[in-house]
């Protein structure tokens, strides 16, 4: 083979590694430009499903703080009655000496919580996040469904159909014991850590 030869098969293997290389590159920078643009566009998803979850955890606790105050108070009034050593003969002389004015049930927005599940949201958060926001949404639906299950005890028909407190005073006695020494009081600490949590992410995903 001559030498003019040897040079033309090195020109057009050099043109071949060069376009195989620009060919290379092209799918290269194609594949990171989808890769930028899905990561985008999950933390896009992330920072949205945070701040509603930052508004609705906002809201909840307003209203925690509300019937946490009327239920700390009924549990007080209760158990002062409880210590006075005159127990009430009717129910309307126990609703009137402990203040009762309704049960007032804590309740809950979820909203932020369904949409997250519905979108699958919650797997572009950081994982312990995720799950912080998850224990404090089964501990308010905990709450809830106790107030419910109350609420159905002391305005059942027996219930009111009956003159003798002892039952209603038990029943209010309980639930507002558990409800506003132990559970409420947990939940609200646990707003007042996940808010700064959330916050914190949200900067993070601006960034």
């Amino acid at each position: 083979m001559s030498r003019a030869s040897e040079w033309r098969l090195l020109e057009r293997a050099g043109t071949l590694v060069a376009q195989l290389f620009f060919v290379a590159a092209g799918v290269y920078l194609g594949n990171r430009a989808d890769a930028w643009k899905e990561e985008r566009s999950h933390r896009e998803a992330a920072r949205a499903t945070l701040l509603n979850f930052r508004d609705e955890i906002r809201r909840n606790r307003a209203r925690l703080r509300t019937t946490h105050a009327v239920h700390a108070a009924l549990r007080d009034d209760i158990a002062a009655l409880n210590a006075s050593g005159r127990p009430p003969k009717t129910t309307n002389e126990f609703a009137a000496r402990v203040h009762l004015n309704g049960l007032s049930p804590s309740t809950f927005r979820h909203a932020a919580w369904q949409l997250a599940l519905g979108n699958q949201s919650l797997t572009y958060l950081e994982p312990s996040l995720a799950f912080a926001i998850a224990d404090l949404y089964e501990n308010q639906e905990s709450l809830a469904r106790y107030g419910d299950i109350t609420l159905q005890n002391v305005v059942s028909p027996t219930a009111l159909g009956q003159n003798d407190p002892l039952p209603l005073a038990r029943t209010l006695q309980a639930y507002t014991v558990d409800a506003a020494t132990y559970q409420e009081p947990q939940i609200l600490a646990a707003y007042d850590t996940l808010l700064p949590r959330i916050d914190s992410a949200i900067t993070r995903l601006r960034n």
